[in-house]
């Protein structure tokens, strides 16, 4: 499901850093979509956001 969840994924990377404090970004839904994803929670919001930001990438 998510690699961060696996049992070896604790065994391979030994520590683990969890960044807390918010820089340089005020736009709220980015900030729930981000904290959400990096739990592994992503409710019908976030999916949302993540569609409307899809965009084709040039070459």
């Amino acid at each position: 499901e998510y690699c961060f969840k696996s049992n070896i994924f604790a065994m391979v990377f030994g520590h683990k850093i969890v960044l807390d404090e918010v820089i340089r970004q005020d736009e709220l839904d980015f900030i729930k979509a981000i904290n959400g994803v990096s739990k592994g929670e992503i409710p019908e919001d976030t999916k949302n956001l993540i569609l409307r930001l899809q965009r084709p990438l040039p070459p």
